[in-house]
């Protein structure tokens, strides 16, 4: 690992990498084993092209939690001032940018910027210039069942140094609409968003009425109060290669800590 980046990540759907240890690298996450159910088949052709997503350490942190709560707090001066793409608070130093754009270029190579604030980069290279980047060596992997060649974990696929996330679920699956004067379903999160949107949007207009405060930033009620929703225990979302990850008891990363129950919020809320 280049000094100046949290983490390297692969999104390759068929490779998985094992990196050695190097003096200038540093190993964040290592699979001892490979997972049951898969076999190593060999190392992936030399001139098979990866796209890597670098992402380097962003700073400010505390600063961007200050202003979403200010932004988010009805009363706060700074209330509804929300942020544009170009007020990037948590963009990487100029020393750690510097790092990685010195580290690329020793090996002939250049970065294009991802995001707005510049923590994220890519760069296109071969499997042979990655296993010399990154003093790996990338191999593909065979399950033994069904014959399909993939990835082995979700390793690289989701950035483990940020936040977690969904906060929560809702329901998202032949959702009625009207479009146009005619009836009809739709599925996923442009459903399960507006269906939340508007559950918080009550409790809001009834606290209101109330002559109550609207509840502001979240967050901090979701996961102080996880019996306000119905824990999801079964599912999946598959995707990037792999069969996703699973839902569970308690909070995961498929559907948070679950569905809101509006009753339960009500009380949660002071109503």
């Amino acid at each position: 690992m280049v000094k100046g980046t949290l983490a390297l990540a692969a999104f390759v759907p068929i490779v998985a990498a094992s990196p050695r240890s190097k003096r200038t690298m540093h190993v964040h996450e290592r699979h001892e084993n490979v997972p049951s159910g898969y076999m190593k088949d060999g190392a992936v052709p030399s001139d098979y092209v990866l796209n890597l997503r670098l992402a380097l350490v962003q700073s400010n942190l505390k600063s961007l939690e200050d202003k979403l709560y200010a932004v988010s707090t009805p009363g706060n001066a700074e209330y509804g001032q929300h942020l544009s793409k170009e007020q990037a608070l948590v963009a990487p130093s100029s020393d750690t940018t510097s790092a990685v754009k010195d580290w690329l270029s020793s090996h002939g190579k250049s970065s294009n910027t991802i995001l707005p604030a510049g923590d994220w980069v890519g760069i296109n290279v071969t499997v042979k210039q990655a296993n010399t980047l990154l003093d790996a060596d990338y191999s593909t992997f065979t399950h033994q069942s069904t014959g399909e060649q993939t990835g082995v974990t979700h390793a690289g696929l989701f950035n483990k140094t940020g936040r977690a996330f969904s906060d929560l679920a809702a329901f998202a699956t032949n959702v009625k609409i009207v479009l146009g004067g005619q009836f009809g379903a739709v599925d996923g999160t442009s459903c399960s968003t507006p269906i939340t949107a508007s559950l918080f949007a009550l409790l809001n207009d009834e606290l209101i009425a109330a002559g109550k405060a609207p509840l502001g930033f979240l967050n901090p009620l979701i996961y102080a109060n996880k019996g306000a929703f119905t824990d999801i225990t079964s599912g999946d979302n598959p995707g990037c290669g792999t069969n996703g990850f699973s839902a569970g008891t308690g909070w995961d990363p498929v559907t948070g800590v679950g569905s809101p129950i509006y009753s339960k919020l009500r009380i949660v809320a002071g109503l």
